[in-house]
């Protein structure tokens, strides 16, 4: 299976020579890494989505472009549902995360490709305005090649969540995956060769941050979307706008999942520990705190605490049948909860 997407093969732990490497965390082995993006390759690139760009741009019949990048798209959804396994057992390979969940998140792809297919014609109308002028309106262009950044914990949906729309509407993909799971980025990337996408149009850069700083400030580069941490968003945030470059940021945060008195008590555990458990507990969406009124305290606490007991099977997230939590995504991780 990773024949397709392994760079190079190798044995042992971690003494990475590159930052992009894949380590099973089950065992924490190192079994693969990936090349780095240089500068003359990444040149290469930024060029190639310039001029795709400034191709499309030139043609006049913008709905007719979008119909055919849907024809692509539908290739793209086709490949996800005969590839689910292969691709979700990659996501568990890199990541930890338990095989069910990595099925569901390779159709959760597939669900927003059928969205954007549904919706995106009527996104990208002109929206008139009712001013004191002639005529006013509001109309939805393609800027130009923007550089996407996306987090490991969701290394399939990220990319597909930040980039799918803007990419039907003409506006070619950098992508700058997780240095940790750079296999689920090369099978995407793949994935859209395979779907008919012409060279420029998605491609990935497995680079430096000092590399991505220098994508940002490019002048072919039109903007940036970032998912991750508040730290990360900042600094991005502050080297877009040194420029002048729109952006888009989901950050991190400390989210509550808050239970009222009058709150059905099943109900309401059932779904705090699927907020709390889902990705093995690393989402940025999951319940970091749990607020409970006094007079139901008790009674929660125990539900959940048993709910917990019977529901956690901890093991080889490959085991589909049995294991329903594995390990932590990252060694630093666990480290970080040792300290």
């Amino acid at each position: 299976m990773l024949h397709k997407y392994l760079k190079k093969p190798i044995q042992g732990s971690r003494s990475f020579s590159t930052l992009y490497t894949s380590v099973n965390p089950v065992d924490n082995k190192q079994f693969s890494e990936s090349a780095m993006t240089t500068d003359a390759e990444l040149e290469v690139k930024l060029q190639k989505a310039h001029d795709l760009y400034n191709k499309d741009k030139r043609r006049h019949d913008g709905f007719v472009v979008i119909e055919e990048r849907f024809a692509k798209l539908k290739n793209v959804h086709k490949i996800l549902h005969e590839r689910q396994a292969e691709f979700a057992k990659l996501m568990t390979l890199e990541l930890g995360k338990p095989l069910a969940q990595a099925e569901g998140e390779v159709m959760k792809c597939a669900s927003h490709i059928e969205y954007t297919i549904k919706n995106s014609i009527e996104h990208a109308q002109d929206e008139v305005i009712h001013t004191e002028l002639h005529k006013s309106f509001v109309t939805h262009d393609p800027i130009g090649p923007f550089l996407g950044i996306t987090p490991w914990n969701f290394p399939f949906w990220m990319p597909f969540k930040q980039c799918i729309q803007p990419l039907v509407l003409g506006n070619p993909v950098l992508l700058k995956g997780p240095p940790s799971t750079p296999l689920c980025s090369a099978a995407i990337e793949k994935m859209f060769e395979d779907a008919g996408f012409v060279d420029g149009e998605y491609q990935n850069l497995f680079i430096t941050n000092e590399q991505a700083e220098k994508v940002i400030s490019d002048r072919r580069v039109r903007g940036v979307k970032f998912t991750g941490s508040t730290t990360g968003g900042k600094i991005v945030a502050s080297i877009a706008g040194q420029h002048m470059k729109p952006g888009c940021y989901e950050l991190g945060g400390s989210c509550p999942f808050v239970v009222f008195d009058d709150s059905d008590i099943e109900l309401a555990v059932e779904k705090a520990y699927i907020s709390r458990m889902n990705n093995n507990a690393q989402a940025c969406i999951n319940a970091k705190r749990i607020i409970v009124m006094d007079n139901i305290y008790d009674k929660f606490r125990d539900a959940l605490v048993e709910k917990i007991k019977s529901t956690v099977k901890l093991g080889d997230p490959m085991d589909k049948e049995n294991v329903t939590v594995g390990p932590l995504a990252l060694a630093r991780l666990t480290d970080q909860l040792r300290d």
